[in-house]
C-alpha cells in the first residue's frame, strides 16, 4: 500500500479528527505491512493517536547537528506505546562513525540505532539510470541490512 505524504506540515492540521481512526484501520489490516511517512504531520496530539497503533516506530535522520538536534526534540514527544528506532542516513566515508556517534546521542531512548548509506549513484540507479549493478550499490547493501533488522524488530503473527 503507498499512501502518499503530505507536501507542507499545515495540511495535516485539518484532517486531526482521522489520525486515530486511520491508525485503528491500517493496525487492523491482516497480513500486511504498513508503512506511513509521518514526517510532517507536526506535534498535534491526535497523530500520538496514529502512532499509538503502531508496532514500530522509526524516526530517520541524517549525521548532521541540525538533524540530530531535530531528533532529539522529536524523541522528547514521541507518545509512547510503539518500539522506536532510528535510522541514521550516513555518508559512507563516515557511516559506521556517525551511526554510533547518533547511537551514543539518543542513548537508551530507542531500542535500535542502524544505518542506512547515502548514496546518490545508487540512488540514480533505482531511478532507471544505467551504468551499474544495482545490487552491489551501498545504497542496496545498506537497505538489506536495515529491512533485516526491521523484520527482526516485528513480531510474526
Amino acid at each position: 500500500m503507498c499512501w502518499p505524504g503530505s507536501p507542507t506540515a499545515s495540511r495535516p492540521a485539518g484532517l486531526t479528527w482521522m489520525w486515530g481512526p486511520l491508525g485503528r484501520a491500517l493496525s487492523g489490516l491482516p497480513g500486511a505491512d504498513v508503512l506511513a511517512d509521518c514526517g510532517r504531520l507536526g506535534a498535534h496530539p491526535q497523530v500520538g493517536e496514529l502512532i499509538a497503533e503502531a508496532e514500530l516506530l522509526v524516526l530517520f535522520t541524517r549525521a548532521s547537528l541540525d538533524h540530530v538536534a531535530h531528533l532529539r526534540e522529536r524523541l522528547a514527544i514521541v507518545p509512547k506505546g510503539p518500539q522506536l528506532g532510528v535510522v541514521v542516513i550516513a555518508d559512507p566515508r563516515t557511516y559506521r562513525a556517525s551511526i554510533d556517534e547518533v547511537r551514543r546521542i539518543v542513548g537508551g531512548q530507542a531500542a535500535f540505532v542502524a544505518g542506512l548509506a547515502h548514496d546518490p549513484k545508487g540512488a540514480e540507479l533505482l531511478r532507471g539510470q544505467w551504468g551499474g549493478r544495482l545490487d552491489r550499490s551501498l545504497l542496496i547493501r545498506t537497505a538489506r541490512e536495515l529491512a533485516g533488522r526491521l523484520s527482526s524488530q516485528v513480531r510474526v503473527p
